[in-house]
């Protein structure tokens, strides 16, 4: 078994290795190139001269040490560093824009919390608002699980921005990995694991920059893997409702891949208690599976109410109902289609019997499955790994032995597998397996540390370079972001686009001018799905700005009669440049 399981984890390790580097030579990521060459000085380095830098080192090890005798200090310390990081970033990366379909859906769901209400009512003319991801009947609301929404109402009434619960969600993440890691880890080796969280995914990825979520759910994944170690070990309570929080996050951001995480740790439990705990039943059922059991059925209850108010019935997770409207393409490659339902606009028929069905057809060949496969691959090294981090990823097998880990192993084998198993992936879909992963990434550096080249500790001087490599490549972007910047979203752990977009530009505008608006949006015939301009507030009639999709004389003469009093303006995402035109009340411009 052992054996197995080590020529298993050298083989996806360096397939994943190889793949990823074919992938940056042949795409010319700047950044991922500018980060490889640094690790290969590095271990020319440690060849040559692997006391390089020895005394600097010692004493930030020493540091790091002192800090690191005080758990509670580590944690604060890393999710200071991710938040203070960003914040003094913002003068470089402002407060982002949302792009994409997903963004939109959470930010109507962070303003409708915020508002006090879990729902809206269905508009009179919903039709001409339809847009992806979004519901409009029963209910107008996001299709997706409440937590990211959560999350940014909690900004919008802390400081009136979305964004500052992005941003403070980014900051828990990281102090929930630290201590994850600490229930895994010696103290100096979480503090140096959180501290490359904080580095590599607090500051600049997509979970601290867009309204995607991710950073939710990876504070779930830390709480319910952080608290599994401590609970086998002291049977405490507050463990027990950390791992229930965990849990609870889980369910309300990631519910698939959280319930393949969350039974993989309640099936470690049921085998620990069965074979090697010396807990007393009665303790167990005060300190663990009382509190433990409570979460989970107020969970389950406010799932359930939360479902019942916006989707009609509590027991329709929050993206049925829409996909059942909506899709054609199920979520998984074994599932048959779904009859074509009759589409209101053509941007929704091309995306859903368009790019979606494409990417459903593709995943059931063979040929199609390896491709998809070999893209996974390549955004989740991107994402997760990327050059900094590749050598001790590289020895991933070298602790196959070590019994502390073994269970993260199989944990990380099912869920990856979980992972592969969809139609459709990107790297957040990963998240609730973040501190999963870091608990193995710091253990591959522990056992990297020892290698030892002719007499020499040559493996010292890799580890110790992996964290200032990390810190150089962000100070690098953040020096000069015009020449890595990217033109759409990319998952890497870097993820900054211009401040932006045309209809954030438009809105800016329009929100500037007296009176209130009905912006009407007309997409040419080979629009592309994924530039959608129809979002609306949740209040749609008290918007000072409305945006509605063009449809028939007719009915666009009723809209502009229901919303009688407004400036009516025509919008043209896809010409070069996207226009706005102001129309008269007789629709000539239309």
């Amino acid at each position: 078994m052992r054996s197995a399981l080590s020529g298993l984890c050298v083989l996806a390790s360096l397939l994943t290795t190889i793949v990823a580097l074919l992938w940056v030579i042949v795409s010319g990521d700047r950044i991922a190139i500018i980060e490889g060459l640094l690790v290969l000085t590095s271990v020319l380095a440690a060849l040559v001269r692997p006391k390089l830098g020895a005394r600097a080192f010692h004493s930030i090890d020493a540091l790091l040490g002192r800090i690191a005798r005080k758990p509670h200090y580590s944690v604060w310390l890393v999710g200071t560093v991710a938040l203070a990081g960003r914040a003094a970033l913002l003068p470089i990366f402002p407060v982002p824009t949302p792009r994409t379909h997903d963004e939109f859906s959470y930010l109507l769901a962070g303003e409708t919390f915020a508002s006090g209400r879990l729902a809206n009512p269905t508009h009179p003319l919903w039709m001409f608002f339809e847009s992806f991801h979004i519901d409009q009947q029963p209910t107008y609301m996001s299709m997706y699980p409440p937590g990211q929404g959560f999350f940014l109402a909690i900004g919008i009434r802390l400081a009136g921005n979305p964004w500052i619960g992005v941003w403070l969600s980014a900051g828990l993440m990281c102090a929930a990995t630290c201590w994850a890691l600490q229930g895994w880890l010696p103290p100096r080796w979480a503090l140096l694991g959180g501290l490359l969280v904080a580095v590599r995914l607090g500051i600049l990825s997509y979970f601290a920059n867009s309204y995607w979520g991710g950073a939710p759910a990876a504070l779930g994944g830390a709480l319910l893997i952080g608290a599994l170690p401590r609970i086998k070990r002291f049977c405490r309570s507050r463990d027990a409702v950390l791992m229930g929080l965990g849990m609870a996050l889980l369910a309300n951001t990631r519910p698939y891949e959280g319930c393949v995480l969350g039974a993989t740790v309640a099936v470690s439990l049921m085998i620990w208690k069965r074979a090697r705990t010396a807990w007393p039943m009665r303790i167990l059922m005060l300190c663990l599976f009382l509190p433990l059991g409570t979460i989970v059925v107020l969970t389950a209850g406010g799932m359930a109410y939360y479902n019942a108010s916006v989707f009609g019935k509590p027991w329709i997770l929050p993206y049925q109902l829409n996909r059942a409207r909506y899709a054609v393409a199920p979520v998984f490659p074994w599932q048959p289609l779904s009859p074509v339902p009759k589409y209101n606009h053509k941007a929704l028929r091309d995306f859903y019997v368009g790019w979606e069905l494409v990417e459903y057809e593709n995943v059931r060949s063979v040929a199609g499955r390896f491709e998809r496969t070999i893209w996974e691959i390549i955004s989740f090294w991107q994402f997760y790994v990327g050059p900094a981090l590749m050598l001790p990823f590289l020895i991933l097998a070298g602790i196959c032995g070590d019994v502390r880990v073994r269970f993260l192993l199989v944990a990380g084998a099912i869920f990856m597998g979980a992972l592969t198993a969809g139609v459709f992936f990107n790297p957040h879909y990963a998240a609730p397996g973040t501190a999963l992963f870091f608990i193995l990434l710091v253990q591959c550096m522990r056992r990297l540390r020892l290698w030892k080249w002719k007499g020499n500790n040559t493996g010292v001087l890799l580890v110790r370079s992996i964290l200032p490599i990390s810190v150089v490549m962000l100070l690098a972007v953040a020096c000069a972001p015009a020449y890595f910047a990217k033109p759409w979203p990319d998952y890497r752990w870097y993820y900054f686009l211009p401040a932006k977009t045309p209809r954030s530009r438009m809105l800016e505008r329009l929100n500037e001018t007296a009176g209130r608006h009905l912006v009407v949006v007309r997409y040419a015939a080979n629009h592309y799905p994924f530039n959608e301009w129809v979002y609306n507030e949740p209040d749609i009639d008290r918007a000072k700005v409305v945006w509605a999709r063009e449809m028939a004389p007719d009915q666009n003469e009723r809209l502009i009669q229901y919303f009688n009093g407004r400036r009516v303006w025509l919008a043209e995402p896809d010409r070069k440049p996207p226009t706005l035109s102001e129309v008269g009340p007789a629709l000539s411009g239309f």
